[in-house]
C-alpha cells in the first residue's frame, strides 16, 4: 500500500504535487492552531465566529511566508537536515505575524487569546510541518521492492566491508542479499546487518 502511495504521488505532475503539499499544510498548521488550544485550555475551548475568523487568518498568513521563503521549490525526496532550519524560520515570521493580527484584533476588542498560544502554535507547527516533510521524504527514499525480479547476492565476507555492501544493495532494491559467507567461525550462524 505503501508504495502504491509513492507510485501515485511521483508520478504526480510538479506544479499537482506543490498544491497537494499546500493543501496538506493548511490542514497540518489547523491541526496544531487547534492542538495548541487543546493543551492551553484543557480541551475546553469554545470559539466564537471571531476566534474561528482568526484561526483561519494563520495559515491564509502562513502558507505566503512558505512560499516566499522556498519552502514549495525543495524536491522533498532529496530534502537535507538543515531544511529544517528554513522551515523553523518559515514557521517564526508566519507565528510572528499572525500575533500581530491577534493583537490587533485584541486592541479592537474583536477577540481575546490566549498568550501561550502562539508559542504552543509556533512549536506544533514547526513539529507537523517539519515532520510530515521529513517522514514524506523517508516514505520516497524506501528502496523499490521488484518482487519476483530481484537477484540474490552472495557476500564474502561479513566484515565491515561486507555490511556496507549490504547497505547498499538493501538501498538500491534492486538485489537482495541472500547470505554471508566468512571463514571466521565465531560469525558463522550470527546476525550480520539484519541478515542470518
Amino acid at each position: 500500500m505503501l508504495g502504491k502511495l509513492r507510485d501515485a504521488l511521483s508520478g504526480l505532475p510538479r506544479g499537482t504535487k506543490r498544491v497537494v503539499l499546500i493543501g496538506f499544510d493548511v490542514l497540518a498548521l489547523l491541526f496544531a492552531l487547534w492542538l495548541s488550544f487543546s493543551v492551553r485550555l484543557g480541551g475546553s475551548f469554545n470559539p466564537t465566529m471571531y476566534h474561528w475568523l482568526l484561526i483561519a487568518l494563520a495559515p491564509v498568513v502562513a502558507i505566503p511566508v512558505f512560499i516566499r521563503l522556498g519552502l514549495y521549490r525543495a524536491v522533498i525526496r532529496y530534502l537535507p537536515e538543515r531544511a529544517m532550519l528554513t522551515i523553523t524560520q518559515s514557521m517564526a515570521l508566519a507565528t510572528l505575524l499572525w500575533v500581530v493580527g491577534l493583537y490587533f484584533a485584541e486592541a479592537t476588542r474583536f477577540a481575546i487569546f490566549p498568550r501561550t498560544v502562539p508559542l504552543f502554535y509556533f512549536i506544533f507547527g514547526t513539529l507537523v510541518v517539519g515532520g510530515s516533510r521529513f517522514a514524506a521524504k523517508a516514505m520516497l527514499s524506501l528502496p523499490e521492492r521488484n518482487i519476483g525480479r530481484e537477484a540474490g547476492v552472495v557476500i564474502y565476507g561479513a566484515g565491515a566491508a561486507g555490511t556496507q555492501l549490504a547497505e547498499a544493495l538493501r538501498t538500491q532494491g534492486r538485489n537482495f542479499v541472500a547470505a554471508f559467507i566468512d571463514d571466521d567461525q565465531t560469525l558463522w550462524g550470527r546476525d550480520v546487518a539484519g541478515y542470518r
